[in-house]
């Protein structure tokens, strides 16, 4: 289980990758890295090319030994991720980067292209359902997936909403890794007063709260690999 998260972690009870968005740009090395274009930013809109200089730039300073990149896709819309998937794919022929495809609607149509290296699951809102708001949904939809066993690529669950992760986790169906932002803010009042009444994380704190959080979802007990 690789976790892909934006800050440097200091523990040795899972594996970490390197998350960079637009949002979170990476300066540090990495051995591990994961690209993808952020929730911000793909609200606002970003052009392919300058996704490119972004994901080319990334990997060069952090000199990671695996790339992942996260190849641009259309909302709800598996027909346009498919022709994104090639117009970057043809983009980025000249680089060894790991290439994750977003599989949009996976739960009715499953079609992914043969070139994709890494399937990515939508695991915070999947079309018209907010995964934090219907955890059972999302989750179901995944378990499903997963104990299906269509597919032997490496399955990535993106951004996963904390409840979800909890019952995909509880299930035991296996997937390979999964990204996160949502432990940089606190999980409990105990975590928001040891910061003064401050939400969102403070510098020197980050693993703290990535352990939390991982507790809450199942993953960790006591700090350790559950």
């Amino acid at each position: 289980m690789i976790v892909f998260v934006p800050d440097p972690i200091s523990s040795s009870a899972l594996k970490f990758g390197l998350l960079a968005t637009l949002s979170y740009p990476a300066s540090r090395r990495a051995e591990l890295l994961m690209v993808d274009v952020g929730k911000r930013a793909a609200q606002i809109g970003v052009s392919i090319h300058d996704y490119y200089r972004f994901a080319w730039r990334t990997a060069a300073r952090t000199g990671a030994a695996e790339v992942r990149v996260v190849f641009p896709d259309a909302f709800c819309d598996p027909a346009r991720t498919r022709e994104l998937f090639y117009r970057f794919l043809h983009m980025t022929r000249r680089h060894d980067w790991l290439k994750m495809y977003v599989a949009h609607n996976f739960w009715e149509a499953y079609d992914p292209p043969p070139e994709a290296d890494i399937i990515a699951l939508p695991a915070r809102r999947q079309c018209g359902v907010s995964c934090s708001r219907t955890p059972e949904t999302c989750a179901t939809r995944i378990i499903n997936f997963l104990a299906s066993r269509v597919e032997d690529r490496p399955i990535h669950l993106l951004g996963p909403a904390l409840r979800t992760l909890r019952l995909i986790l509880a299930s035991r169906q296996p997937f390979s890794s999964f990204d996160t932002i949502a432990y940089r803010r606190a999980v409990d009042a105990e975590l928001k007063s040891l910061q003064g009444g401050k939400w969102n994380v403070e510098k020197g704190r980050e693993t703290l709260f990535l352990t939390r959080w991982l507790e809450r979802a199942g993953l960790l007990k006591n700090g350790s690999f559950n």
